[in-house]
């Protein structure tokens, strides 16, 4: 499902006194195909239209040449954190007991490592606790990728459950909660949002 998305605008002195490290803002959303996209058009692009990811990427990019090492749940994660093949970063399948090695090189901790706060809200899926985040919210029940109704949220280790429904909509509600008022305002940000 398509949600609303209303723009983050920092404030102007903010903006101008990160020109050279710019906000970092990641969305990975499960499921979406290219044809699930309507920017892309295709078969579904007049049956399903998805609006407001069109917006994203009519103000961002679209990509027309790509490649996805791995598209199961964890192991593409874990892809995009080291930038490795599934072969290399050891992590290659949701089951069976692999946990991925937090210990490896990832993104986020480069960023943080030359000036940047970075935090990660929502499905991590990888079975070990998140490296390189100065704040992190993630589903913490027993497979990692959150349930529908009273999910149990892991913040930095620490798990509590909430008595609502979840998933998108609370998961962003927290993000923007950080944003606003829990992040390190002297600082450029890297906000993960896996959904």
């Amino acid at each position: 499902w398509d949600v609303a998305l209303q723009p983050y605008h920092p404030a102007p002195q903010a903006r101008s006194r990160f020109a050279e490290k710019p906000n970092i803002l990641f969305i990975l959303a499960d499921d979406h195909a290219r044809t699930a996209i309507s920017a892309y058009g295709g078969i579904n692009s007049k049956l399903a239209p998805t609006p407001n990811i069109d917006a994203i990427g009519e103000n961002g990019a679209i990509m027309q040449n790509m490649l996805c090492t791995n598209s199961i749940s964890g192991p593409s994660r874990a892809c995009l954190l080291t930038g490795k093949y599934s072969t290399s970063h050891g992590f290659y399948q949701n089951e069976g007991g692999i946990v991925f090695d937090n210990t490896q090189q990832q993104y986020q901790k480069i960023l943080r490592d030359n000036g940047y706060t970075t935090a990660l809200f929502g499905k991590w899926h990888l079975f070990s606790d998140p490296a390189g985040f100065d704040y992190y919210k993630i589903h913490a029940n027993a497979s990692q990728q959150g349930t529908y109704w009273d999910p149990i949220y892991s913040t930095n280790g620490r798990k509590t459950k909430e008595e609502r429904h979840m998933p998108t909509k609370l998961t962003t509600t927290y993000a923007l909660q950080w944003l606003d008022s829990l992040r390190d305002v002297s600082k450029p940000f890297c906000l993960m949002l896996p959904l």
